[in-house]
């Protein structure tokens, strides 16, 4: 048991760690190898595979996870990283910020096996949140000074939103930085003027434990997206203007900011669509909640 020696062992090893290492012991060597076709598809099995290590390991932390609290609502993860990651995709055509070698090898079923790798990404992220979470020491972003948060700043920030997602469109080798950062100022004080939770409301109660834990949680994916893409075929790679020096794999090291506030903009989005879909519900089922009473 000191092979982990962070985590507070309670029960025995739930099924899903076992599951999830097992995964990445088969896929890691098998894409690093290049063990044509079985490398083609280990993107989607080491990925599957550090979700599965990662939800129990939330388990031994916590006594719950993502998996175990709610399996539908974790399923739905899955089914809303492959249309958010697609948003991405659609404005890398503008910025030309990243490029995949070898996706001729998946034929006319490239974008139905992109899919289903890009529904991996929210999970991968929030997976990786919630441990992090699980550690003592993130109480102390708890109880931060308040930060001035008000109107004008929310609508301030919302305003800036559009105004990068506009820099984008405009001058895309110029601003392909605001990529990670427009969805986040768009969406954020949204959530939080239709009571939905919001970072920018809780770092002006001084609580700036989401912002922390978010941002490690990106740079932990983002190390391994990057690690495991590095010797995989198919792979991608960067060209990234201005900054282009100092890479880690692929990545230029100053290209890792990005990992800081994607997880940010993915927490914006789900915040936002779970509101969404919360009051859908409500409104279907109040008419038979009123029927029964």
């Amino acid at each position: 048991m000191t092979l982990l020696p962070l985590v507070r062992i309670r029960h025995k090893l739930p099924p899903q760690i076992i599951l999830g290492l097992g995964l990445i012991a088969v896929a890691w060597p098998v894409a690093w190898l290049q063990v044509v076709p079985l490398s083609y598809f280990t993107f989607l099995y080491l990925w599957l595979g550090y979700i599965l290590t990662l939800d129990g390991l939330n388990v031994i932390r916590q006594g719950s996870s993502p998996l175990t609290r709610a399996p539908l609502h974790f399923a739905g993860l899955f089914a809303l990283s492959a249309p958010v990651w697609w948003l991405f995709e659609f404005l890398n055509n503008l910025t030309q910020n990243w490029h995949y070698l070898g996706g001729q090898v998946y034929g006319s079923y490239a974008d139905l096996v992109a899919t289903v790798h890009f529904a991996t990404v929210i999970p991968a992220v929030f997976e990786t949140w919630e441990l992090v979470r699980s550690f003592d020491w993130t109480q102390r972003a708890a109880h931060l000074r308040p930060t001035i948060v008000n109107r004008f700043l929310e609508v301030t920030t919302f305003a800036l939103g559009w105004v990068s997602l506009t820099c984008v469109f405009v001058n895309p080798s110029f601003s392909f930085g605001l990529v990670w950062l427009w969805l986040l100022l768009m969406l954020d004080p949204l959530n939080a003027w239709l009571n939905r939770p919001a970072l920018i409301r809780q770092i002006g109660r001084g609580d700036w434990r989401n912002v922390v834990t978010l941002a490690m949680a990106g740079l932990i994916c983002g190390f391994f997206w990057e690690m495991w893409n590095y010797y995989s075929y198919p792979k991608w790679y960067y060209t990234l203007p201005h900054v282009a020096v100092l890479k880690v794999f692929e990545m230029p090291l100053l290209g890792y900011l990005g990992y800081l506030s994607f997880p940010m903009e993915l927490y914006a989005i789900y915040q936002c669509v779970n509101g969404i879909v919360e009051a859908v519900l409500r409104r279907a089922t109040g008419p038979l909640h009123n029927a029964r009473g």
